[in-house]
């Protein structure tokens, strides 16, 4: 029997772009959507089930950066860059033997703001363009 590692999010990577934002980000995750279709008939030998294809969204959680023009949430701020496509590599622990995600993510604006005596942070969901390639760490 074979039995499970698990792992603690830490020390991972965020790209986007080709930019290193990792310092910024308490939360990322790839999350499939899946649509499942079932027809059941009068006569219970007749169940039919159908399972779509996953449609992917990357939910992030990250400080905003508003010191520079590179800054995270000022170029997702940006009014030439809603719907801009931007390619993404995520691994929840660099330098392990986990592998990374590469997709590309339909930018989103973000949330501006905050609670008072606290670092400001934005929760986002952003599309993912097809499926994610996951591959060995480089």
């Amino acid at each position: 029997m074979s039995v499970a590692t698990p792992y603690v999010i830490r020390n991972g990577l965020v790209k986007i772009a080709t930019v290193d934002y990792s310092a910024l980000f308490t939360k990322t995750r790839l999350v499939p959507q899946v649509s499942i279709q079932t027809f059941v008939p009068i006569v219970p030998s007749g169940v039919v089930q159908d399972v779509g294809p996953a449609v992917w969204q990357w939910e992030v959680t990250f400080s905003d950066d508003w010191t520079a023009s590179t800054g995270l949430a000022a170029i997702l701020a940006g009014d030439d860059v809603s719907a801009t496509v931007l390619a993404v590599v995520m691994a929840p622990k660099a330098g392990s033997t986990l592998p990374q995600a590469s997709f590309n993510i339909v930018a989103v604006p973000v949330g501006f703001g905050g609670d008072v005596g606290t670092f400001s942070t934005q929760d986002a969901t952003f599309p993912v363009v097809g499926q994610p390639v996951w591959s060995a760490q480089s």
